[in-house]
């Protein structure tokens, strides 16, 4: 018996406990002042638009949301659709089917998940000009002599903007419809083979409503993705809800306007978030998925030369807008331009893009695996939702972050200031809104869903058996995570640190509005330049950005893109 006394505050499995809010109160209050930390944008958001006069409100219902939101809302639909449709078509294709190029083109057509969309607009536009590539082949071939003599497409318009966003954003559905086949299409597949049934009636009867949760999962991460930019719509030339926002508070100094005008934006991308949400708890799967993910699925070989050319099409047509011309472009452009190597601005811009990644990507990783935590060992309402809307950030526009955020910040470190002042006459000035900590803020509440869900999916992997075997052994909740999860969890941290560290090296949107005076990262160096018209000045830097962004791609290939037989 005295051997057993050390587990005498051990709880038995499934015996009841007292309310966890009772029981620790500090650590309810620490939670809920982290969550309220990361709801803090959207919170002065609301405050600051109900300050603003109706004659504010007024300007913008009759003079720009009406046509801004027509643009936003053809936009997103037409991202979404093309996004869609084309992910859907390639992942079919590649999935079942072989025809020639098929492997390499497994990996291509994840590859430009690696191009911000700001840069793939840059070079889309370069390469339609008057003096891009195409224009010229074309007056070299028609021995024309101006652009009335012949027609080009446009870059800088909705079409335009549809086509290079869709081009670099499919691959969300790719790889969503790529997953749903590989765990249970194969089977069907099978059997409707067996039923000697035709391939378009296999595919629009049976594979499209098996896939459709995810072919919709897809389009809304593009849409999200979309209503997030700035860099790539500005460039083109279209209004959208963010871009106006942007233009209301800075150009126009209204900042009840734009706070009002993002909310309306917040309440959009809601929308997305909820969709999203509905279709990714609804996709069905059959009872013998398990099994079904570990069956390779048996590739047809089409006969025909005119369909495998066609298949071949199908799959190297979405390359061409944000990959192959970017990269071309990159390649023609980096060999005129090496002096670049040498531009002092470039290299500190590189450098504090890297600090700022590397800081936001610690921090953002260790709030997430304490919502981990709280998720897994305590089963508390207060904490799902609390959790739940941390994730919302990823959605959120880093146009309504930056807005959200600067305004309290701003004014808090104002009050500080004033207090430090009398108390002690030290000035203490911009400590938070004029210093790189505003960015990390909003790097954190951007990129907190990628860092949580990248963890999320590491501990469904860990039995919770193994948690309450340590329990009952009398180890408390933190020294079971700590001792128990945490080691088994190390390559999960590792990928969701990097994950983090390259998006936020991509971040365009919140850095644009929160960037202390004089303070450059890769992303503003880019947009800055290409603002001017200097797109040749950004080579170097779009090319780092590009190299880095292969990482996480090259770890969803390896994950997801498995070779098949």
């Amino acid at each position: 018996m005295a051997n057993l006394s050390k587990y005498k505050n051990t709880v038995a499995l499934g015996a009841p406990r007292a309310p966890f809010v009772r029981r620790k109160p500090a650590f309810v209050a620490f939670t809920l002042f982290i969550f309220i930390l990361i709801a803090l944008p959207v919170i002065s958001l609301i405050l600051i638009a109900f300050q603003g006069n109706t004659d504010s409100l007024a300007h913008i219902a009759q003079y720009v949301l009406p046509r801004v939101s027509v643009t936003t809302i053809a936009l997103l639909t037409g991202v979404g659709f093309l996004s869609a449709l084309t992910g859907t078509l390639t992942a079919w294709l590649i999935s079942f089917y072989n025809f020639p190029g098929r492997k390499i083109l497994a990996w291509l057509l994840v590859m430009p998940l690696a191009i911000p969309t700001y840069i793939a607009a840059y070079f889309f536009s370069e390469f339609l000009s008057y003096s891009g590539p195409l224009q010229e082949s074309i007056r070299a071939i028609g021995g024309f002599q101006s652009m009335r003599d012949y027609w080009s497409p446009e870059a800088h318009s909705l079409p335009g903007a549809i086509i290079i966003l869709s081009s670099v954003l499919y691959p969300y559905t790719y790889l969503a419809v790529m997953g749903l086949f590989k765990i249970q299409g194969g089977q069907y597949m099978a059997a409707a083979r067996i039923l000697q049934s035709k391939p378009a009636e296999i595919f629009l009867k049976i594979l499209l409503p098996l896939a459709w949760p995810a072919v919709a999962v897809g389009g809304l991460l593009a849409m999200m993705e979309c209503l997030n930019d700035i860099g790539a719509v500005e460039y083109l030339g279209v209004e959208t809800l963010t871009l106006s926002v942007f233009s209301v508070w800075l150009n126009q100094n209204d900042l009840s306007g734009a706070a009002q005008l993002a909310l309306i934006l917040f309440c959009l991308a809601l929308v997305l978030v909820f969709l999203e949400d509905y279709f990714r708890r609804n996709k069905v799967f059959s009872k013998n998925a398990k099994s079904a993910s570990s069956e390779v699925i048996i590739l047809q070989t089409i006969s025909k030369k005119r369909w495998k050319y066609l298949a071949l099409i199908i799959c190297i047509l979405p390359l061409f807008p944000g990959l192959f011309m970017t990269v071309f472009l990159l390649a023609s452009y980096s060999l005129n331009r090496l002096d670049l190597i040498f531009d002092t601005a470039l290299w500190e811009a590189s450098l504090t893009s890297i600090s700022l990644g590397f800081v936001a990507a610690i921090v953002t990783t260790f709030i997430a695996l304490f919502f981990c935590f709280l998720i897994r060992f305590y089963r508390q309402a207060i904490f799902n939702t609390g959790t739940r809307i941390s994730s919302l950030g990823y959605a959120i526009p880093g146009t309504i972050i930056a807005l959200g955020l600067f305004i309290p910040l701003s004014q808090f470190d104002s009050w500080l200031n004033t207090q430090m002042k009398m108390l002690f006459e030290v000035k203490t000035g911009l400590l938070l809104s004029g210093t790189s900590a505003i960015l990390i803020y909003a790097y954190v509440i951007r990129f907190m869903a990628i860092a949580k869900g990248t963890l999320a999916s590491g501990f469904d992997k860990i039995s919770k058996n193994i948690d309450h075997s340590a329990r009952t052994l009398g180890a408390s909740k933190a020294e079971t995570f700590i001792k128990i999860n945490m080691p088994q969890l190390l390559p999960t941290i590792a990928i969701t640190l990097v994950l983090v560290f390259i998006d936020v090296l991509k971040e365009l949107s919140a850095t644009l509005f929160l960037r202390p005076f004089g303070t450059e990262t890769l992303a503003t160096y880019i947009y800055d330049k290409a603002s001017r018209g200097l797109i040749e000045d950004t080579v170097f830097a779009c090319l780092l950005l590009i190299i880095v962004g292969v990482i996480p791609v090259a770890i969803i290939i390896r994950n997801l893109i498995i070779p098949q037989k």
